[in-house]
């Protein structure tokens, strides 16, 4: 009967010269390793993601305003607009200096608003942000 010499080369390893040959031999496949489909298909362009990042800026009444587009999509944020948190939301937006910024800009000399102001200002944004209704 022939005997296997790879058996038997194995057989008389130690186990620190085991423990090394099947973590080559693991490093080998590692390296055999074919790509994914992902890591296979061409890029796709990000023209659908606002430029640097998710920040989008637009001007509105002569001011600018800066906020990060993902805003139009967030469920906490549209959570306090549905709770009736406005100023909150709002403030989370674009940051309380922001938000105070925009309160003196839609105000009159009285202090007073139409809210079709603010609705006005948030078309502009959810516009500027690519987000739909």
């Amino acid at each position: 009967m022939t005997e296997n010499t790879t058996t038997a080369h194995i057989a008389m390893m130690s186990d620190a010269d085991l423990d090394a040959a099947i973590a080559a031999r693991n490093a080998a496949k590692a390296d055999e390793r074919t790509a994914s489909t992902r890591e296979l298909s061409p890029r796709k362009p990000d023209d659908h993601q606002p430029k640097n990042g998710h920040m989008i800026s637009f001007e509105f009444r002569g001011e600018r305003f800066q906020i990060d587009a993902r805003f139009a999509r967030d469920i906490n944020t549209s959570m306090q607009f549905k709770n009736g948190e406005l100023d909150v939301a709002i403030s989370r937006m674009i940051g309380a200096e922001g938000y105070k910024n925009l309160v003196e800009l839609l105000a009159d000399e009285d202090g007073f608003s139409d809210t079709n102001d603010l609705a006005e200002w948030f078309s502009s944004f959810y516009e500027k942000a690519g987000a739909k209704n």
